[in-house]
């Protein structure tokens, strides 16, 4: 059997001398894994990166075999990202997210949406820090755990005055994250996702200093 989808390469791993084992997020298989073969050569290393949109081609004997892919590249996210360290970190801490914590071949067509948006923020809008922690929650509320954006309990974020609290959002959604999805398995967030977050803090805490030096 087999199909053909968009969807985003979110993590590959050697097997063998030359093969890779690669997950593919999209909108009706979820998070699809499959065998490529070559796929440590440079030219397929490039078309492979995690945030990379292809069409993905799979093929199995049966549905339950992990099954090949091909892949054609249909958007270089990652390479167009280079010259932004921060916002590339923000798409490997998503990419990574989803690989971590979407059970397999389960399809999630809205979250796919949001993440559609999300790497379109990453790429055009100046607010996509905020685009960046809206998606954790929707990531959350797709997984069972979901947190109403408006409430309380997280900070004001919209507008030049809510960058600043971007950091603590994102420790707000990183400790949802840590207790009810990584925790249970044995493991600590993800480092691209705990170095976006320190960085945002990092930075939250600077602008703080800033206004506070202004006022006196």
């Amino acid at each position: 059997m087999q199909w053909v989808e968009r969807g985003f390469v979110l993590a590959l791993r050697p097997y063998g001398e030359n093969a890779a084992v690669i997950e593919i997020f999209t909108r009706a298989h979820g998070r699809h894994m499959g065998l490529v073969h070559g796929a440590q050569s440079p030219k397929w290393r490039a078309v492979l990166q995690p945030g990379n949109e292809v069409e993905a081609r799979w093929r199995g004997r049966l549905s339950e075999h992990l099954g090949t892919y091909l892949c054609e590249l249909l958007s270089a996210h990652a390479a167009r990202l280079l010259d932004d360290r921060l916002r590339l970190l923000a798409l490997s801490a998503a990419m990574t997210l989803l690989s971590l914590s979407l059970p397999e071949r389960e399809p999630f067509a809205d979250l796919f949406t949001e993440t559609e948006a999300l790497l379109s923020a990453l790429e055009e809008a100046e607010a996509w820090p905020q685009h960046y922690l809206f998606w954790e929650l929707r990531l959350l509320a797709a997984l069972g755990f979901g947190l109403d954006p408006r409430g309380k309990a997280l900070p004001r974020v919209e507008g030049p005055e809510g960058q600043e609290n971007i950091g603590a959002g994102l420790a707000l959604t990183g400790g949802l994250l840590l207790r009810e999805i990584f925790a249970p398995q044995g493991r600590a967030l993800p480092p691209q996702r705990a170095r976006l977050a320190f960085l945002f803090a990092a930075g939250g805490q600077e602008a703080k200093g800033r206004d506070e030096a202004r006022a006196r």
